[in-house]
């Protein structure tokens, strides 16, 4: 099921595109705090996969006087946070876990989320900013996974240092360039649909500590 809804916040109403397997075991809120365009290559791969995995998606389009603000996180945190109550007390949606994918400034909105919300949340960011949460990290307990474009310098410089500051579950994958965005972007929805699979099938245990070195795939203490 594709539809559109509308969602009322305290301040700017917003509207977003949800997709709903009919045995879904959860849903992914996708946050970009730009304009994002849910035609585009990137959010089309990456939604019709978690589809077809029953996993469902919600993609929030921010309304142009809020897009514009993309950097002001506490707005898009507040925002946000209003959608979270939505999808939770929708009756299509409201027992599914909730998972997060934060794009661009949007990776420190969904950083920040996940620091005020239950332990059954957790996060992936992509070609994101997570270093606009740094104030926060220190508060999160969700499982994280950051992804970084081994091509951009800076990318990779800023989730290295989220990754160091994460007191979590976490893992840190950079994708090698290859000449082929689409393989990078397959690479990228691959590991999004492991990690929703793997900490949205199942309430997460806040009590299991265990770290993922970057880029390995494999366990660290």
């Amino acid at each position: 099921m594709k539809k559109i809804v509308d969602i009322n916040t305290k301040t700017t109403p917003l509207s977003g595109v949800l997709n709903l397997p009919n045995d879904a075991h959860g849903i992914i809120l996708v946050i970009d705090n730009g304009r994002y365009n849910s035609t585009s290559s990137n959010g089309s791969l990456i939604i019709d996969t978690l589809y077809k995995n029953h996993i469902a998606t919600l993609l929030i389009i921010p309304p142009v006087n809020l897009s514009r603000n993309q950097f002001n996180i506490p707005l898009f945190t507040e925002q946000f946070n209003l959608v979270i109550t939505w999808i939770k007390n929708h009756s299509k949606t409201g027992h599914l876990p909730v998972g997060l994918v934060g794009i661009g400034a949007g990776a420190a909105t969904a950083l920040t989320l996940c620091s005020e919300l239950p332990m059954y949340i957790t996060v992936a960011t992509c070609w994101g900013r997570p270093d606009f949460a740094e104030n926060i990290l220190h508060k999160i307990k969700t499982p994280i996974l950051l992804i970084a474009d081994n091509n951009d310098s800076q990318m990779v410089k800023r989730n290295l240092h989220t990754y160091e500051c994460l007191n979590c579950l976490k893992q840190l994958e950079i994708i090698e360039e290859n000449g082929h965005g689409v393989n990078r972007l397959e690479k990228v929805t691959s590991l999004i649909l492991n990690w929703s699979y793997k900490y949205l099938r199942f309430n997460f245990k806040p009590a299991q500590h265990r770290n993922i070195g970057p880029g390995t795939g494999h366990s660290c203490y």
